[in-house]
């Protein structure tokens, strides 16, 4: 009688999901030229505005999933901001209204002019500009500058002197290897030549990153299945 053992090796293996990290305006790996936070104003029950406020805006409905209460605001059409990032794709979510000026939005060296005029008299949350099928293993650089004034613009206020830029948040989508998503390097991208949209929605947010640190926003998903078997089978003859 003799035994031979036959073993079927087992195996596991994983499938690994995309995050998305949101990038508030106060995130240190924003590089603004000028202007600071600034919070919706407030008002009391009478609809009264609340003294104490210098500098607050007056919005309309938040829009709770892609946008905080909060926005840095540039005030100088020659205000300028930047950030570098590594990820597979972008979203800039903004507040606009109808005397908002054109924008030139610059990532990776390529770009768009986008006219961030918007109906209505309060500053409301858009996706203002997204871009995907980035390449997530190399560092990208995404800035915007004001080109000038809109002539979509509402012309029945006064506002030929007025340039200003809302930014609420960036979101970038990452893959779950990357634990870093911007640094605060600035300067100009070089490297790809995308094209980007001015409108969409950026990815549902669970969580919010201030104060200079990324915080991770969607659960992230590991699916895991594996299975095993050792067997020895006995001839007997």
């Amino acid at each position: 009688m003799r035994s031979v053992p036959l073993f079927i090796l087992s195996f596991v293996f994983a499938v690994v999901a995309d995050r998305n990290v949101t990038i508030d305006d106060t995130d240190a790996s924003i590089q603004y030229s000028d202007g600071g936070h600034s919070l919706p104003c407030a008002f009391d029950a009478g609809g009264n505005f609340v003294g104490g406020q210098p500098g607050c805006f007056l919005n309309g409905p938040k829009d709770s999933q892609n946008c905080s209460s909060g926005a840095h605001i540039l005030q100088k059409q020659t205000s300028t901001l930047s950030m570098q990032f590594k990820g597979s794709a972008i979203y800039m979510n903004v507040l606009l209204d109808d005397i908002s000026n054109i924008y030139t939005v610059t990532l990776d060296g390529k770009s768009t002019d986008i006219d961030g005029v918007r109906p209505g008299g309060a500053l409301l949350c858009y996706t203002f500009f997204s871009q995907s099928n980035l390449d997530p293993t190399i560092e990208h650089n995404i800035s915007v500058s004001i080109k000038g004034l809109s002539p979509a613009r509402n012309l029945t206020i006064d506002n030929d002197g007025t340039f200003f830029f809302w930014l609420d948040n960036f979101v970038v989508t990452t893959p779950d290897g990357n634990s870093t998503s911007a640094s605060s390097a600035g300067g100009s991208g070089t490297a790809a030549s995308p094209s980007g949209t001015a409108s969409g929605s950026s990815p549902s947010a669970s969580s919010t990153g201030t104060g200079g640190a990324l915080k991770q926003m969607v659960a992230l998903s590991w699916i895991s299945f594996g299975f095993g078997a050792v067997s020895t089978l006995f001839l007997l003859w």
